[in-house]
């Protein structure tokens, strides 16, 4: 296990053809990243957790959101 403490930045992508893609969530602090492979619909259900982070965040705190 790696310790990163706060990540720089946060992605997601798909890799290869429409029905045999492979689905990844990537976390990177300066030049180190991680990757973890996810099904489809377990990196969605990730976003939809994002985002609603993010909302609540902004509502908290609409200055810095």
């Amino acid at each position: 296990m790696i310790d990163f403490g706060l990540v720089d930045a946060v992605d997601a992508d798909a890799v290869g053809p429409p029905g045999q893609r492979h689905f990844r969530l990537r976390a990177r602090t300066g030049d180190q990243y991680a990757s973890l492979w996810l099904e489809k619909e377990q990196l969605n259900e990730i976003g939809r957790i994002f985002s609603r982070l993010l909302s609540e965040r902004s509502r908290r705190n609409p200055k810095t959101g």
